[in-house]
């Protein structure tokens, strides 16, 4: 196979994935959001990464009230805009939460505080293991103890992928998984599997670890 081979099928492979996470977060938001909302705080500040067109973001808002904040950070500037138009009438949502949209990549927030809970929609099975590193260090940085992080993956989704794939792509996705398996051993981890969801997803909640080595809990 020749390398542009192998780069339009690694491209094919990696936009399956990217679609199937779109695609459920669109279409079947209402499992996986049932699973979150279990893990959601009563009140505090709230970070959604890769927040899309606000899925999610809606769920968010209707779980927060006055007083707490939710922040929403979206690369795309299509997207950040929608969020903005559809969210952020007077910075405020009525009777909700604070609501600010970043426009930015994740790796360059700075909040002013640490956040409770941080419910990230990126796809990691699309990127490269060093952008997932840093992605996984900058949510240490930004919880406080015992706040979680909430994702989504689907189940199967390696060898859904993996057919379209190259060597190299097959060895990408196998360094991604082991940085979350790496991410995963420093933390508290609970994963539900939502098997309504099309496709089947398991949710991932981690506790962040306060300097005794424990939860917060």
């Amino acid at each position: 196979m020749t390398k542009a081979s192998d780069l339009h099928h690694d491209r094919l492979a990696a936009e399956a994935g990217r679609r199937l996470h779109a695609d459920a977060a669109i279409n079947n938001r209402d499992p996986i959001l049932a699973v979150l909302g279990r893990h959601l705080p009563a009140s505090g500040t709230v970070l959604e990464v890769g927040s899309g067109t606000g899925s999610f973001s809606r769920h968010l808002v209707e779980s927060l009230s006055a007083g707490d904040v939710l922040d929403l950070c979206e690369i795309n500037p299509n997207f950040a805009e929608r969020l903005r138009s559809r969210f952020t009438s007077n910075g405020h949502h009525p009777n909700g939460p604070q609501i600010r949209v970043y426009e930015d990549s994740v790796l360059n927030l700075e909040p002013s505080e640490p956040y409770d809970f941080i419910v990230s929609g990126l796809p990691f099975n699309s990127f490269e293991p060093d952008f997932v590193s840093s992605v996984l260090t900058k949510y240490t940085e930004m919880l406080k103890p015992g706040g979680y992080l909430s994702f989504f993956e689907y189940l199967f989704i390696r060898e859904l992928t993996y057919p379209f794939g190259s060597k190299n792509y097959r060895q990408r996705v196998s360094a991604v998984a082991e940085v979350m398996s790496q991410y995963y051993k420093d933390r508290n981890l609970e994963s539900e599997t939502v098997l309504l969801n099309i496709p089947p997803a398991v949710v991932h909640h981690l506790s962040q670890l306060n300097g005794n080595g424990s939860s917060g809990d």
